[in-house]
């Protein structure tokens, strides 16, 4: 969004801007459009990160802007409030969620005249600098229209217009430093004369456009290389979940017809329950008989279709009580497998071993009972697993613990759990008899090990083309962060 702007303000150092600055405000004050203020501390010499550039200056972001906050007329009087098209645009924090555009015009309500001069919310003009100061911290976006906020904000009305963008850029990378220093009990916020005391380098107007045009550039990269990689990530995903169903139903390799078929096996196996994990399996739940309208799909040869219930032992987890909880490893101690610790190790927990009763190995296949989101299907970890997890272990030869875990990846299964979900707690949980009676192709024991061998090789390439793309991703991400610290704090090489 370009700007026509004064050829003699583009002459000016810094400090002859801010005299300009300083006598706008004056006249602001002189016509009642604001308030005068106290005068900010000047800024002392240690405050100053490093040395400006001839012709710049620091200055405090409240020498250069006037900060605005918002408010919420209140929610209970129609009136206050537009229904349908028009109305006053009335923005919060999550308007700017996952926002990506530098200018926005509207939210996703709007608000009256009555509302307006009934709340504490005030109309920001066309070119503020919007900028969140809780729940969350940071999010910063210009106005493209007259606009209000709620009080999620302390936005900044820029007493020269022309100064609007290069502000805006100093605020995204303000926004780390301002967030870290917020205080708060129950949330973190940044208050009114914390905002106007931020301290910013203020470079001439024509420098600041030139900064402005090489940041636009590289976000506009930025944004394209991140946007190419996400559509990439997004492809690879597809085909992963594609190339997985075509395995678990029999279309990734042909069929051999020296086979075992499974119908075979899968009568040995009721016949001679002569296995520890067959023993254990011995109080099966009954399970109804499959129907021809149930079968999923065209039966491969030496396939046959079972129940999971009938072929998967599901085995829930435990529960120790909080207050035996350790999170440093120790003597006696054995790791609680949690959903969580599947992502990352920052949160390890142990338990005595006496209290823990159930246990997963690192080949174990796992499931997350509770989401979101649900029927996350993982292993890797060893140890005692709590209550939102469940092992399914194969109750049969007939199954091994490698195919099965391809198998309850099954794209239209989580569908049809995610859609019965059940809410405990505030969680989505899985329907227990839906799981237990999904209908599932089984293939011949060999035929298991060969999909599994494919598709083990399959997803490590899709693994790798993913993880460079992650790379790509990421090296965009931190050019342009890099790019913005050199801009406003060369010094700074974190």
């Amino acid at each position: 969004m370009s700007v026509s702007v004064d050829k003699d303000l583009l002459q000016m150092t810094a400090k002859e801007l801010l005299a300009f600055i300083k006598s706008v405000k004056e006249r602001m004050v002189k016509e009642g459009q604001i308030r005068r203020r106290t005068e900010l501390p000047s800024i002392a010499d240690e405050e100053k990160p490093y040395d400006l550039p001839q012709n710049w200056e620091w200055v405090r972001l409240g020498d250069v802007g006037q900060i605005v906050g918002g408010g919420t007329p209140k929610t209970n009087i129609e009136d206050y409030w537009q229904t349908g098209e028009g109305g006053i645009p009335w923005l919060t924090p999550a308007d700017l969620t996952d926002y990506k555009d530098t200018y926005i015009s509207s939210g996703r309500r709007s608000i009256t005249e009555s509302g307006l001069r009934n709340s504490s919310t005030q109309l920001l003009p066309k070119g503020s600098v919007l900028f969140s100061s809780r729940a969350p911290i940071g999010y910063v976006a210009i106005a493209s229209t007259n606009l209000c906020t709620n009080q999620g904000f302390k936005s900044v009305v820029p007493y020269c217009k022309e100064t609007n963008k290069y502000l805006y850029w100093c605020l995204k990378y303000k926004a780390k430093e301002i967030n870290e220093n917020a205080s708060g009990t129950t949330f973190k916020e940044v208050s009114g004369s914390d905002m106007e005391a931020q301290i910013i380098p203020l470079p001439p107007l024509a420098e600041q456009q030139r900064i402005v045009k090489i940041l636009d550039q590289l976000s506009d990269i930025k944004s394209s290389l991140v946007e190419e990689s996400n559509e990439s990530l997004r492809i690879i995903s597809e085909y992963r979940s594609i190339i997985l169903q075509d395995g678990i139903q029999g279309k990734l390799l042909p069929q051999i017809e020296s086979d075992e078929p499974t119908s075979v096996l899968w009568e040995k196996c009721i016949e001679q329950k002569d296995s520890i994990v067959n023993k254990k399996a011995r109080n099966i739940e009954e399970l109804p008989q499959i129907t021809d309208d149930e079968h999923p799909y065209k039966l491969p040869s030496g396939w046959s279709f079972l129940r999971l219930g009938e072929v998967v032992n599901f085995i829930g987890g435990q529960q120790p009580e909080k207050s035996t909880f350790r999170y440093e490893e120790a003597e006696g101690y054995i790791r609680l497998i949690q959903i969580r610790d599947y992502k990352s190790d920052s949160f390890k927990t142990f338990v005595p071993i006496e209290k823990a009763r159930k246990f997963c190995t690192k080949d174990d296949v796992m499931i997350g009972r509770y989401g979101p989101p649900i029927f996350q299907i993982l292993r890797g970890l060893e140890g005692a697993y709590n209550v939102a997890l469940i092992k399914a272990e194969p109750r049969y030869s007939i199954l091994s613990k490698e195919y099965l875990y391809f198998l309850l990846k099954n794209r239209v299964l989580l569908e049809l759990l995610e859609s019965l979900s059940q809410r405990t707690a505030g969680q989505d949980g899985i329907d227990m008899k839906t799981l237990k009676s999904f209908v599932v192709g089984i293939p011949p024991v060999a035929e298991q090990e060969r999909i599994v061998s494919k598709l083990v090789d399959i997803m490590e390439i899709l693994d790798s083309i993913e993880s460079e793309l992650l790379k790509s991703k990421e090296t965009a991400e931190k050019l342009y962060e890099s790019l913005l610290r050199e801009t406003f704090n060369p010094l700074d090489k974190v």
